[in-house]
């Protein structure tokens, strides 16, 4: 796009699986006509032979040079919405959570009953597919009273659509999530990780992957508001952990544009892009708390978000090294994002593994190193794809490998290592592969003074 703006013609190539995903986007950055050439999806899954290769490219090469070699004004005419998608529409003009903040949320919610208006907003595609409290103006107003901010005041960018998160906006959604009034600058917070650029949000939204924000709660807010840390953490029954997901995931919807399908490509999705927000077990580790643990103080309040692909449970018993290899070997997973090419890895633990650690003499650190020495695999066993993607620096391309047959490492370094403790005592952990090596885990500080308080 950038080069087109330059004044030299391009063609863009895409999969027809992700022919509305590109239009959509394009439109959304401001470009309804970039010329995109779709490819047949196969290209995407399967190994292709050089013949069926030079089948698929005299099938579109006509069209590719057609596109360099046409005046632009007429290029653009043909290809507005060439491919008959309805773009993602800016997110201040006439989407709704405009509607919802340009004072008509009566209108909107007018039916009689709370179902009849999570059918209409069903249809409309503003849910998430669940019910929905209805964000009528005395609710929305009623949860505002727990910022300090401007109601307009837009606290993100959210991509794809570049939608304004504005504090009205947010607080609409996390009405319809169910949110306390007290949640929203939890919610706010979190808002603010997903806008940072280092958090990644756009390839997020869009992947394949069943990738989810995951939101992990520290500080003095995870008793004052009752986020679980304990018995059952990541699983139903908590309304804050329920709540406070939720609206995430809605905001990804409605002010993002992330709407499953045609954006949201996940090839099989996962429970966790419903709701996915848990509070660290502060009291009964042994270590401090992740936030500390990331440079803030043990009494600020903080929202962390890190991209998730899924979860793998693993039952350990035993010493604190056996109980290390264990974690050790569930992490070594090649089809993982973590393995294959080198995204983050979370591993939260009980707090009855922790105080094992702990008392053998192991601390966070310990524990990091110790599992990316030794949750590997075989450079030989890896596919043939990932052989050759990594030697041409497709894959991994900061990973050094040495030997005959090396060991492929789960991170790139020790320290893109998350350790969480979370949960009850017990037997078993979990593992949380990451996304992507450019998605980093974010922290942002959970904003209080004056909260509460507004006439």
């Amino acid at each position: 796009m950038e080069i087109e703006k330059g004044g030299t013609p391009t063609v863009t190539l895409c999969t027809t699986s992700f022919d509305a995903l590109g239009q959509s986007l394009a439109a959304a950055l401001g470009e309804p006509s970039l010329p995109i050439v779709s490819l047949p999806r196969k290209v995407q899954i399967e190994r292709q032979s050089q013949a069926s290769l030079d089948e698929i490219a005299r099938g579109i090469i006509d069209e590719i040079v057609y596109i360099l070699t046409q005046p632009r004004e007429r290029i653009a005419r043909e290809y507005r919405g060439k491919h008959r998608v309805e773009a993602i529409p800016e997110a201040n003009e006439g989407t709704f959570s405009s509607r919802l903040a340009a004072a008509d949320l009566e209108s909107v919610c007018a039916p009689a009953t709370a179902a009849e208006t999570s059918i209409l907003f069903y249809e409309r595609g503003w849910t998430d597919g669940l019910p929905i409290v209805p964000p009528t103006r005395t609710a929305v107003e009623k949860m505002l009273e727990y910022s300090d901010r401007d109601a307009d005041e837009v606290v993100g960018v959210l991509a794809p659509r570049q939608g304004h998160a504005t504090v009205i906006k947010i607080a609409v959604n996390a009405v319809m999530a169910g949110c306390l009034p007290q949640y929203l600058p939890v919610v706010v917070a979190a808002v603010e990780a997903l806008a940072d650029p280092a958090f990644g949000l756009g390839p997020l939204q869009a992947t394949t992957s069943p990738v989810a924000p995951l939101a992990v709660i520290n500080g003095p807010i995870v008793k004052e508001l009752g986020f679980n840390f304990g018995y059952n953490a990541f699983g139903p029954g908590t309304l804050a952990n329920a709540t406070v997901g939720r609206a995430i995931r809605l905001i990804m919807l409605n002010i993002g544009g992330g709407e499953p399908g045609t954006i949201d490509k996940a090839v099989q999705g996962g429970p966790a892009k419903y709701s996915w927000c848990v509070a660290e077990n502060e009291q009964e580790s042994p270590w401090p708390p992740l936030s500390v643990e990331r440079g803030f103080g043990r009494y600020v309040s903080t929202v962390t978000l890190f991209a998730g692909s899924s979860y793998q449970n693993f039952l350990g018993r035993g010493d604190a090294r056996e109980l290390l290899l264990m974690a050790a070997e569930t992490m070594a997973v090649s089809g993982s994002n973590c393995q294959h090419i080198g995204a983050e890895a979370l591993l939260a633990l009980n707090p009855g593994h922790a105080d094992c650690f702990a008392r053998a003499g192991y601390g966070k650190d310990d524990i990091k190193r110790f599992i990316f020495e030794n949750a590997r695999t075989p450079f030989s066993k890896r596919t043939r794809d990932w052989q050759e993607g990594w030697k041409n620096k497709h894959n991994r391309p900061n990973l050094i490998l040495e030997g005959e047959d090396p060991m492929v490492p789960v991170t790139d370094r020790w320290e893109d290592i998350q350790v969480l403790v979370v949960g009850a005592w017990g037997s078993h952990g979990m593992f949380i592969p990451g996304f992507l090596p450019t998605s980093r885990t974010t922290t942002k500080v959970i904003r209080l003074q004056g909260v509460g308080r507004k006439a």
